[in-house]
């Protein structure tokens, strides 16, 4: 496969970092308003673990994103492939 046709896919951590990043912020400013420790931000940051749907809901509310975004890096349709 040539390097035109590779793909770079943004992990989650990598999409909030750069979310953050973007804003100006530093980890502790995202933990705070998401509700969560500033160690927390760290490990989603570097996809060190899974996160509760919870803290992905409040992670996506702070950025004003859909949790389809923030999970996948877009939006997707709610169509039924039926």
């Amino acid at each position: 496969m040539n390097q035109s046709a590779t793909t770079i896919v943004e992990s989650v951590g990598q999409r909030i970092k750069r979310m953050r990043l973007e804003r100006g912020w530093l980890q502790c400013h995202l933990a705070d308003r998401a509700r969560i420790t500033k160690q927390g931000v760290s490990r989603i940051e570097r996809d060190a673990n899974e996160m509760h749907l919870f803290t992905a809901a409040e992670i996506a509310r702070v950025f004003g994103v859909s949790l389809d975004y923030l999970v996948w890096g877009k939006e997707h349709g709610t169509h039924c492939n039926t």
